[in-house]
């Protein structure tokens, strides 16, 4: 069942599913026979089959696509213009377009898309239309990512900055060390948001050796590189197998390609016939350990000094490696100091709670105090009162009468007891005495 994911693999000039040796070409191939969703778009020229027939019919055999053929300038246009090596994007771009399409309308989400030479050129020109589609799917919601495996400007036609567009999720990118001929200097690749994961491997080797023109053992590193880290279904080189290919690559370092009648263009910009590469001067690709490959021939009584230049790559990422921890030490004195100031303030707060409270209870404590006085008060004020109240006053009537007999008269005595005008005078008068204070 194929997969979520599906593949446009951009091949590079004069190259097409009918070639058998280029990366792109094995990864095709591959990936259809274990039933991927697979595009393949041929490489800008690869419809223009007169000039291989030709080379074949001289050579006896097809030796290098045009990738491989170092052009100077002033042979452009006599054989990289009749190609389309530059003016041909435009049509792939188109193609990938249509492609794109029809795996959207099949609900496909999930893109990698794959080129060589100026067809990763083409793959990123690809990727930056996808905007066209936003009338029928969302873009954030298209997971896009690149595989560019050494893309070069070519002679003509042929843009000499990119740009990543911001919706890319990660590009895998392999750039060729050591090519130098015109038309093959690395292109300015830029991403638009940096965010977008990026990856790159600088390969010691020339352009065919990213490829698989030339066919060295950089060659599977190369795909092995690839796939690794673009998560492609792909058999693995063990470690075994990629420490072997580095050592095929030096026992080689001595070799001379053939270039039957592209014999006479240089290949590096400091001549032909210089090997890929040197024991005293090699790239191990990124993801060969320096200490395991040590470990691995320090029974071989062989010994392999590293450049200057990985000396000096070395030493930056141990300067990496140190300022990263450096970072995270800081990183995490400043977590313990900002914990320690929260634990202070969180601590003055509960101090700040718990008087407050004690005040508000001491607050309490008066207040009941005070009120129980003064209900007792009260209360003797209402008995004192009430026993003014109850008290009796008797009243002697005067003047008295006499008899004509001469007795005294009085009349019955009168009891004259509080009134209610007297309860209320004495309560007004309680009153002050109670709040006087």
């Amino acid at each position: 069942m194929p997969g979520d994911t599906a593949y446009i693999i951009v091949h590079g000039s004069g190259q097409d599913g009918t070639s058998h040796r280029e990366n792109t070409v094995k990864l095709a191939k591959h990936l259809r026979a274990i039933g991927e969703h697979v595009y393949e778009i041929g490489g800008p020229g690869s419809t223009e089959r007169a000039l291989k027939q030709y080379i074949e019919a001289v050579e006896g055999r097809i030796i290098r696509p045009i990738d491989e053929v170092g052009i100077p300038l002033d042979h452009a246009f006599e054989l990289g213009f009749g190609m389309g090596a530059g003016g041909r994007l435009d049509n792939i771009v188109k193609e990938g377009e249509q492609a794109i399409y029809e795996f959207l309308r099949k609900g496909i989400r999930k893109f990698k898309i794959v080129g060589f030479s100026r067809g990763a050129v083409a793959s990123v020109l690809l990727a930056q239309r996808l905007p066209i589609f936003r009338d029928i799917v969302d873009i954030q919601s298209i997971d896009l990512s690149l595989g560019l495996l050494d893309p070069v400007p070519g002679p003509i036609l042929v843009p000499q900055h990119l740009v990543i567009p911001e919706y890319v999720k990660h590009t895998v990118l392999l750039i060729a060390r050591d090519e130098g001929r015109p038309g093959f200097r690395h292109l300015s690749l830029q991403r638009e948001n940096p965010r977008t994961r990026l990856t790159v491997d600088m390969i010691r080797g020339v352009h065919g050796d990213v490829g698989g023109s030339t066919q060295s053992g950089t060659t599977d590193l190369s795909l092995d590189y690839l796939v690794r880290n673009l998560e492609v279904p792909h058999r693995l080189l063990s470690l075994q197998e990629r420490l072997d290919k580095i050592v095929e690559t030096m026992m080689n370092s001595d070799r001379s390609v053939n270039l039957g009648i592209a014999q006479q263009y240089t290949r590096r910009d400091y001549g032909w016939g210089v090997p890929t590469s040197t024991p005293g001067d090699i790239v191990f690709p990124s993801y060969t350990h320096t200490q395991l490959f040590n470990q691995h021939f320090a029974d071989a009584d062989l010994f392999f000094p590293f450049s200057a230049e990985i000396q000096a790559r070395l030493k930056e990422e141990q300067l990496k490696e140190a300022a990263r921890l450096k970072e995270a030490r800081l990183k995490e004195a400043r977590l313990k100091q900002a914990q320690l100031r929260a634990a202070q303030w969180e601590w003055q707060q509960q101090q700040q709670r718990e008087a407050r409270a004690a005040a508000m209870e001491r607050m309490r404590q008066e207040a009941a105090v005070t009120q129980r006085r003064m209900r007792e008060w009260l209360e003797r004020r209402a008995q004192q009162a009430e026993a003014e109240r109850r008290r009796i006053r008797v009243v002697r009537p005067s003047p008295f009468a006499v008899t004509a007999s001469g007795q005294i008269l009085h009349p019955p005595p009168s009891i004259q007891l509080l009134d209610a005008g007297d309860v209320v005078k004495l309560f007004r008068y309680g009153k002050k005495l109670i709040f006087r204070k």
